[in-house]
């Protein structure tokens, strides 16, 4: 009887370990769980009132996007509109810099009563880098290359004048 006993007190015994190792692995992964839930709480608001936009930076941000229709590249030289027209190409991050120079002439050339269109190009602009060499003025644009300031005169899709250099220019 004494070795009954002792067998049903080690099956207790080892019934109230299981019992308790189930206890603790629930326990283990609710804490787990609590745990990671908690990080990723905080993680988020302090993801939110770090990107959060303040109400100034929204109203600075608005300020809309202004298009310069008279800004064109240089493989557009000869397809506007008009049928007579200038185009000034310059540099813009030179020195010296003639392009304010260019600009107090070019707003009192658009006050007169005759004044032809003017268009501009940058040729510190990428989209103009193809067009980079030795200066060769030409119609036809495939040979078209300027390494300096060049105000053309455009009339009927053609180049019929150009003055080469801020000298020239001005």
């Amino acid at each position: 009887m004494k070795v009954a006993r002792i067998k049903e007190k080690k099956v207790e015994k080892n019934n109230k370990i299981e019992i308790s190792q189930n206890e603790y692995s629930i326990k283990k992964i609710i804490l787990t769980l609590v745990i990671v839930a908690a990080v990723f709480f905080l993680f988020y608001f302090i993801t939110i009132l770090i990107v959060k936009p303040n109400e100034k930076t929204q109203d600075e941000n608005k300020t809309p996007v202004i298009l310069d229709p008279t800004l064109i590249t240089l493989n557009h030289l000869l397809d506007r509109k008009e049928n007579e027209y200038y185009v000034l190409a310059s540099k813009s991050d030179t020195k010296p810099n003639f392009n304010d120079i260019y600009d107090g002439y070019l707003s009192d050339y658009k006050n007169k009563e005759e004044a032809l269109k003017v268009y501009k190009v940058d040729l510190s602009d990428s989209f103009n880098d193809s067009y980079k060499g030795e200066t060769n003025i030409t119609n036809d644009l495939g040979e078209l290359k300027v390494n300096e300031d060049v105000l053309f005169k455009i009339k009927d899709k053609s180049i019929v004048e150009h003055y080469i250099g801020s000298t020239d220019i001005i």
